[in-house]
């Protein structure tokens, strides 16, 4: 529900902000992960963990601001959206390691998927969007929308979901939250490799900072759930 949620906020956001600037802002993301991750699944942070934290949410903003404007960062109901998108991601992310943590791997991502698409429709329901018009159900039968959202549902569903919850079985949610911030810094990646759009120095900079920040974060956890994990 999370995920659905935080996408429809995510989408009514960009029609009031500029994407530059809802995209610097959901970098912070990561600290509502962190804030329920300790208070439902009690983990441990560990002593350097926020200096990393910190430095990984700037180098995080930097790789999205490539058209930020501060000029344009003036309260609207754009940045009510934002945060609301923030807290539904960010808690979903808590919500799939406790998950993780009681069920099997492919029980958690078909759970998505049949949540998730009842959120959704109750969503289309709640707008009045679900009707003959607005789905254009017609073009279902088409072989071009047939093809398209299979690879749509394929490429960027089930392959994801399945490395994502395999990523959370074996990842603390803190930590899972700030390997999310790098998902910006691969999409400039592969339009670099695929499309041949330029990247900045800047941006490899920071992509390469954030990857570091990203491991240290995780080695910090580490250290400081060692008691935890021996005692148990």
């Amino acid at each position: 529900m999370g995920s659905a949620i935080g996408t429809v906020f995510f989408t009514l956001s960009l029609k009031v902000l500029n994407p530059s600037v809802a995209n610097v802002l959901l970098n912070f993301q990561p600290l509502v992960t962190i804030i329920f991750a300790t208070l439902l699944l009690n983990e441990r942070l560990g002593k350097g963990f926020f200096a990393w934290a910190i430095l990984a949410l700037l180098c995080g903003g930097v790789i999205a601001a490539n058209d930020f404007d501060i000029s344009e960062l003036h309260f609207n109901i754009g940045l009510v959206y934002v945060a609301l998108t923030a807290a539904s991601w960010g808690f979903s992310t808590v919500a799939g390691r406790g998950a993780m943590l009681e069920i099997p791997l492919g029980a958690a991502a078909l759970g998505r998927f049949i949540v998730g698409a009842l959120a959704l429709l109750v969503s289309l329901v709640i707008k009045g969007k679900f009707n003959s018009v607005d789905m254009n159900w017609g073009s279902l039968g088409d072989l071009f929308v047939i093809k398209n959202f299979l690879w749509l549902s394929i490429g960027a569903g089930v392959i994801p979901l399945f490395f994502y919850f395999k990523g959370l079985s074996k990842t603390p949610a803190s930590v899972g939250g700030f390997c999310e911030l790098t998902q910006t810094f691969t999409a400039l990646l592969l339009t670099w490799g695929v499309m041949g759009h330029p990247l900045s120095m800047k941006q490899v900079i920071a992509g390469s900072l954030l990857l570091i920040c990203v491991y240290m974060v995780n080695l910090n956890f580490a250290k400081a759930n060692v008691p935890l994990r021996n005692k148990a």
